[in-house]
């Protein structure tokens, strides 16, 4: 079983993507929880794409930005 957390994303084409993120408790480090990301938020959204071809609209999560504050992932470091 994959421990990671898996986010589905609509595009503005109406496309749906699976986007695979860290596990819970890596997230939480990060200070990520359930309300973290609702649904309708507007993302932007930059990943690897699947290597399956099998998964088409499969990628994994390397930067998330909501645009309606500015919150950004991963955080920045100091």
């Amino acid at each position: 079983m994959n421990p990671h957390s898996v986010l589905l994303v609509k595009t503005t084409e109406s496309q749906v993507y699976t986007v695979e993120w860290l596990s819970l408790p890596q997230l939480r480090r990060y200070g990520i929880d359930y309300d973290t990301l609702k649904k309708g938020d507007h993302v932007i959204l930059s990943g690897s794409p699947s290597r399956d071809p099998g998964v088409p609209k499969m990628s994994i999560v390397r930067n998330l930005k909501r645009t309606s504050d500015g919150w950004n992932w991963p955080v920045p470091t100091p």
